[in-house]
């Protein structure tokens, strides 16, 4: 896999907007934007930048992101972590699976609220 793709892929993941990299990074989102499309190159300092930022954003993109470009698959991996991992390991997986399940529920339902107040404005003005 080619770095371009594996940033990208890396990016699309972790849902990571170009807002947020570009904040992070300090990559303009028009150069990532045509980086991404193939229009423009980035120099290994502006590649490794926003690998970090990514990593900044959502922990765990640079390990991904090895994986792509090694050629591995990552569901294999974690099938293997699991069966090899010990009560502790075990306790802490769970402990931070339930912890993302909260952050995701948390933002979907912010997300739904203020969708249902835009509609309820819109309504309301109407």
């Amino acid at each position: 896999m080619m770095i371009r793709q594996a940033l990208t892929k890396t990016q699309d993941r972790y849902r990571i907007k170009g807002t947020q990299l570009a904040e992070e990074s300090g990559i303009s989102q028009q150069h990532w934007s045509e980086y991404r499309n193939g229009k423009a190159d980035l120099v290994s300092t502006k590649a490794w930048a926003a690998l970090e930022a990514m990593e900044r954003i959502h922990p765990g993109a640079i390990q991904y992101f090895c994986y792509l470009l090694a050629g591995r698959s990552v569901d294999g991996e974690l099938n293997t972590l699991i069966e090899v991992a010990d009560d502790d390991e075990l306790e802490e997986a769970f402990l931070s699976i339930g912890k993302r399940m909260f952050r995701r529920n948390t933002v979907e339902s912010a997300l739904s609220k203020r969708v249902k107040s835009a509609a309820a404005q819109k309504s309301n003005a109407q």
